[in-house]
């Protein structure tokens, strides 16, 4: 083997050798970054789940305390029904 052959057997080696990395090192930024943004819906959704069970305590509670209005309307009515009929 010459001299140059063993410089383009090594360039060429160099050269798969980047050829091979370099999507692999891409492919590892990108996992990078999606794993930072589902982190980041993860609290979102962590936040917004919180919220929506303090919200529907808030409706459950309105929720019977209409129920109980509507209880002493419909025994008001009845009483009322009486006295006339």
């Amino acid at each position: 083997m010459t001299e140059w052959t063993i410089v383009t057997v090594i360039i060429s080696l160099i050269a798969l050798v980047t050829a091979i990395i370099t999507p692999i090192i891409k492919l590892n930024t990108t996992i990078t970054r999606l794993t930072v943004v589902v982190d980041g819906i993860e609290k979102r959704y962590s936040g917004v789940s919180n919220l929506n069970t303090e919200a529907h305590c808030v409706i459950n509670r309105r929720l019977d305390e209409q129920g109980e209005k509507i209880g002493e309307h419909d025994t008001a009515i009845a009483v009322l029904k009486e006295k006339v009929g």
